[in-house]
């Protein structure tokens, strides 16, 4: 099951990719383009298109932006925004959602963030994209009802509980 998570920023883009694999119990993170290119710099739809396409997904999940009281901010934002939504527009198959950020630290607290290996990554970005990217990506998950995601977050928690955290 491949998900991805997407923090749409104007000094930087956080992509990150869980790959999960339940018969093994393991989860590989990914948030490079490529092994010298790190970071999406900016929003830059042709970079994330190479992040995403560059696999089959399960589902990419892309935190939606609203506007605030800085005009100027929210102009370029919503722009990119666009730009994203135009490109990746909602979907069923694969799953393609923007998502709204509200109550993620609550939803998706540090301890969930490590067992899913986003908490911290060896970048530095201008807000924390990637680690935002991935709480996105778990947020989106614990979000689709009635799909294999949300019960899949639950298991991995409920092994960690029980002792058995998967690699």
């Amino acid at each position: 099951v491949s998900v991805i998570g997407i923090d749409p920023g104007q000094v930087h883009t956080g992509c990150v990719e869980l790959f999960l694999e339940p018969l093994v119990r393991e989860i590989d993170v990914s948030y490079r383009i490529n092994v010298s290119y790190r970071i999406i710099r900016g929003t830059s739809v042709q970079d994330v298109r190479t992040f995403v396409c560059a696999r089959p997904v399960t589902a990419l999940f892309i935190e939606d932006y609203n506007p605030s009281n800085y005009a100027r901010e929210d102009k370029k934002m919503s722009e990119a925004l666009g730009r994203l939504k135009a490109e990746f527009p909602p979907s069923d198959d694969p799953i393609v959602r923007y998502i709204d950020n509200a109550g993620v630290n609550t939803l998706i607290p540090v301890e969930v963030q490590k067992l899913f290996g986003v908490h911290k990554f060896p970048v530095s970005t201008h807000h924390n994209d990637l680690n935002s990217a991935g709480k996105i990506a778990l947020l989106g998950m614990l979000k689709d009802n009635g799909g294999v995601l949300r019960p899949l977050v639950s298991q991995v928690v409920q092994d960690a509980l029980d002792g058995a955290p998967w690699a």
